[in-house]
């Protein structure tokens, strides 16, 4: 979502060039070197081994090999804030269904745009209490939350989510964090 910035466009097009110039080389041995520095570079900037970083086509595959890897048990939970992506409600609705499942929303609010204060819950509470709440809720009606789902910058209006202290909130709770 979003206009991709102009040098990553040219690169893609330099990229599709060696392609177009050559496909059987580029699909037989020039470009897998190419994809494992690339997983190198990811890996030493989020603090992991190479082997842990999966290369997907875009976030919506991303998320879908997410929710299709993790155990949701029947009556468990899964939660996402309000202003989750399209696709990433769908596919956790999805996976909740085939699970027998349910799907949490926790409501977000913005009260003074993106340079004013920062996104809060229904009412203007802490979105950590919010989350911290629906999470205990689900706990204490048995409904285990398998996973919990976060955008890093909501699209509508481009603000800047506070994931770290989401993440610490569910980290407490043995939730597993999903960040789109």
């Amino acid at each position: 979502y979003g206009n991709v910035p102009w040098p990553v466009m040219q690169a893609q097009w330099k990229l599709q060039a060696q392609c177009e110039a050559n496909p059987q080389e580029w699909m037989l041995g020039g470009v897998a070197p190419q994809l494992q520095r690339v997983r190198a570079r990811v890996a030493n900037y989020i603090n992991c081994q190479a082997a842990d970083v999966a290369l997907v086509e875009n976030c919506t595959s991303a998320a879908n090999a997410v929710l299709r890897s993790i155990h949701v048990p029947a009556g468990g939970t899964l939660l996402h804030l309000s202003t989750a992506y399209g696709v990433i409600k769908n596919c956790m609705a999805h996976t909740a269904q085939l699970a027998g499942a349910s799907v949490e929303e926790v409501q977000v609010e913005f009260r003074g745009g993106p340079k004013g204060h920062p996104p809060c819950a229904r009412g203007g509470g802490p979105l950590a209490d919010a989350v911290a709440a629906a999470l205990d809720r689900a706990q204490a009606r048995g409904a285990p939350v398998a996973l919990a789902c976060f955008d890093h910058i909501a699209s509508c209006p481009g603000v800047l989510m506070p994931v770290m202290e989401l993440a610490r909130v569910c980290q407490a709770r043995g939730v597993p964090v999903m960040l789109d």
